[in-house]
């Protein structure tokens, strides 16, 4: 498996994936709180995650079966300095560019006080190290604007989605090093209403409207699918339920449309996943990856039974003849086929 620690716990590891690849698996696949996921792979396949929190890296080769590495995923003197901002590491997106492993994730004061921090390392098991502050909010002026980033590399270019519930996710481009923001780029609104006022109120009015947050993109059949969340997290059956939603678009810069054709600027976006039984609140997906038999998997979390932590769901994801994507039922399924291996992100 390529595990360099806990070796026997390694050949554990082995003999339990065996027997899940041509069998089931069970939710939550993490019990322990592990919101907002990401995820990468190493050349052999070996498959690493973070959280909100940073807390210490992940890793598994099946999706299913775990192993808490140990490792910090940032070096300790860079942790340090970085914490002197905040304490507080929101929403990471792993990413390859190049040679390296880069970690994008938020430091979070407050809604108008958050920036957007580039880690970065050679290793994919880490640890990274500090390499710049990508975007500060207080500098665009839009609340919540350097929350929940998504970086893609396309033709040469890297983009990035950022923004959340309170300002909308918006649009952009970096730097060709991925390191800051491209000057010449446009800087655009690309999904989720806004509150007419932060003033007042605000917080139950976007749990009320389709503002946005957690995006992720992901590119099929010459479609771009732009995956976000939206509703109340606490399920107080006042305001709709926290839930995943998705648009479409052929190219990054166009207009993502749901599958009645309402632009997500507008508040479109189908809803994929809804709470049922024994979880609640499940959205703000991770990385989707396809098996050996061509299914497609899909991360995200959710509160299982009734817990205030975030636990850690792994659900295959269909898709229609139209090409839009659905997840059986609608909902969160306590079991699932186990994906067969190897396991590729894409």
């Amino acid at each position: 498996m390529g595990f360099a620690v806990r070796s026997g716990w390694a050949v554990l590891l082995v003999s339990m994936s065996a027997l899940a690849w041509a069998g089931e698996f069970d939710n939550p696949v993490l019990v322990n709180d592990f919101p907002d996921p990401t995820f990468w792979q190493d050349e052999k396949g070996v498959t690493y995650g973070v959280a909100t929190g940073l807390r210490t890296i992940m890793r598994t080769q099946d999706l299913v079966h775990w192993e808490d590495t140990g490792v910090n995923p940032v070096v300790a003197a860079d942790r340090a300095e970085l914490e002197r901002f905040s304490r507080h590491f929101w929403a990471p997106d792993a990413v390859r560019l190049g040679d390296e492993y880069r970690i994008y994730v938020t430091q979070f004061v407050s809604s108008l006080t958050n920036r957007l921090v580039c880690l970065s390392s050679e290793n994919p098991a880490g640890p990274f190290r500090f390499r710049s502050v990508v975007i500060e909010s207080w500098e665009k002026k839009i609340w919540d604007v350097a929350i929940d980033s998504e970086v893609r590399t396309v033709d040469g270019k890297v983009w990035l989605f950022t923004g959340s519930v309170a300002g909308g996710v918006w649009r952009t481009r970096l730097s060709d090093d991925g390191l800051s923001l491209d000057p010449d780029a446009p800087f655009e609104h690309a999904a989720g209403l806004v509150p007419p006022s932060p003033a007042g109120k605000w917080r139950g009015w976007i749990y009320s409207h389709r503002c946005y947050e957690g995006s992720y993109l992901y590119r099929r059949n010459g479609w771009w699918y732009l995956f976000v969340s939206s509703g109340s997290i606490f399920e107080d059956g006042v305001h709709p339920g926290y839930g995943l939603y998705v648009g479409r678009s052929r190219t990054l810069e166009g207009d993502f449309v749901d599958k009645t054709g309402l632009s997500m600027l507008a508040g479109g976006g189908t809803r994929l996943l809804s709470s049922a039984g024994e979880f609640a609140g499940a959205g703000h997906n991770g990385d989707v990856f396809s098996d050996a038999a061509g299914r497609t998997y899909m991360f995200f979390h959710s509160h299982w039974k009734g817990s205030k932590s975030r636990s850690l769901d792994l659900q295959q994801l269909h898709w229609d003849s139209e090409g839009w994507p659905y997840f059986d039922g609608g909902c969160v399924k306590k079991r699932g086929m186990s994906p067969q291996l190897p396991v590729r992100m894409d």
